[in-house]
């Protein structure tokens, strides 16, 4: 019978050690190796935000002028609309969100720019969008121009409740096609739980709609990342496999260290 002697004890967590060792320098190679390729392959856009009231798109004039309500009885009978001009084509936009008093002196586009963003964006990968204005100017970036709206919930001031009640915001995108006229797409604010499928008709991150949305939600109620696809899911067995060595690593150098403690004799 062979005894569990502090020597004998030693070489076990010696070796155990090592081999968490091995596994853990292992698992973090291919760990960093699977992140970058998932991260440095993923599309991101990225968004420029207009100020500007008038300028060019596409090879076509682009305009946003606002347009109040007729006036009946002495009052007007509505928030009004802002009518947006692209080429020979318009667009009226229901102001949703009437600004305050004093918002209403300044710019039209920054007056409602808590509720109606216009937004020149492009897509590409991390090792793109590091150059992205030379891309973009070469043509490899196309960049592309919309209008994202936030739609509060009806029957609620917008201003109170409903600027809390996000699950019932909806969101509308008016993308400026390159031939001429609109795009008009409708999402809804994401409800699903964590890790699980977006609903349909609901806003999915890492999408460029996602991305537009953000810029019109009020601080404080933007939706906690889901991180469905990202370098953590792309980790796969390498984050368990580190885990594992890191804990046995751990634990083989407690154990070494508890092994040297003399115990003390009793006189």
């Amino acid at each position: 019978m062979v005894s569990n002697t502090p020597s004998r004890i030693r070489r076990i967590a010696r070796a155990g050690g090592l081999i968490s060792l091995v596994l853990l320098a292992v698992s973090c190679w291919f760990m960093a190796a699977r992140v970058n390729n998932a991260v440095s392959g993923k599309i991101r856009p990225v968004f420029m935000p207009v100020k500007d009231q008038s300028f060019y798109f596409a090879d076509r004039d682009v305009a946003f002028e606002f347009q109040p309500d007729p006036i009946v009885e002495s009052e007007p009978s509505g928030p009004g609309s802002i009518i947006v001009t692209y080429g020979d084509q318009s667009l009226p936009l229901r102001v949703l969100i009437p600004p305050s008093e004093a918002m209403s002196q300044i710019p039209l586009m920054r007056a409602h720019a808590d509720w109606m963003q216009v937004l020149r964006f492009t897509e590409g990968t991390a090792a793109e969008l590091q150059r992205v204005n030379n891309e973009i100017a070469k043509g490899n970036l196309p960049d592309r121009l919309v209008i994202v709206t936030r739609i509060p919930p009806q029957g609620v001031d917008p201003r109170t409740w409903g600027q809390i009640w996000r699950k019932e915001w909806t969101f509308a995108f008016y993308e400026f096609l390159p031939e001429g006229g609109f795009r008009k797409e409708q999402l809804a604010f994401p409800t699903s739980k964590r890790y699980q499928p977006n609903k349909p008709g609901e806003l999915v991150e890492g999408t460029w709609q996602f991305g537009a949305a953000l810029m019109v939600m009020p601080k404080g109620t933007v939706p906690s990342p889901r991180f469905a696809d990202d370098g953590l899911r792309a980790m796969g067995w390498t984050l368990p496999g580190a885990t594992i060595g890191a804990s046995g690593l751990t634990l083989s150098i407690i154990i070494l260290a508890a092994s040297r403690v003399r115990r003390r004799t009793p006189a």
